[in-house]
């Protein structure tokens, strides 16, 4: 989210939403994600409220097979767009089974944005990237607290 922030801030801007493939992209894929988790949060609610547990899977499948679609048009697009390649296309046509995975692949990056997108809105406007390792000592400093706060201990 914030490489997009700094994008957007120094290359480009929303006026170019139909003219610029990345800033379309971002847009899509940052705007589709809270729809995508909330149909996901609100089916544990229709769980609750008697919904068919049939029905609600039913639908993931559908789901499912229409962003399969979407990959597979996708896939078809740039394989002809290729066809002037010979090395290229041969190595893409091989990819095909990518279709078939990049729905559920991006699902599991979504929840990566929406994260990011939770992250940024509380945190300041500035750069905030720690080390790999700092992360870690923060994640084990907030473990052991949280492990403290359970068995009642104070730190």
């Amino acid at each position: 989210m914030e490489v997009a922030q700094e994008y957007m801030r120094n290359s480009s801007s929303i006026k170019d939403f139909f003219s610029n493939f990345l800033v379309r992209r971002m847009m899509i894929d940052h705007t589709f994600i809270f729809p995508k988790m909330i149909w996901l949060f609100a089916s544990f609610v229709l769980l609750f409220l008697r919904y068919s547990p049939v029905i609600l899977g039913l639908s993931y499948v559908i789901i499912y097979f229409l962003y399969i679609s979407v990959s597979a048009v996708n896939f078809l697009c740039v394989r002809m767009l290729l066809d002037k390649f010979e090395n290229e296309g041969r190595f893409y046509a091989k990819m095909g089974w990518v279709a078939f995975t990049l729905p559920m692949y991006n699902f599991i990056c979504s929840w990566f944005r929406l994260i990011g997108s939770i992250n940024i809105s509380n945190a300041d406007k500035q750069w905030n990237s720690l080390s790999f390792k700092k992360e870690s000592e923060n994640a084990q400093e907030i473990v052991r607290r949280d492990i403290h706060n359970l068995k009642g201990e104070k730190h």
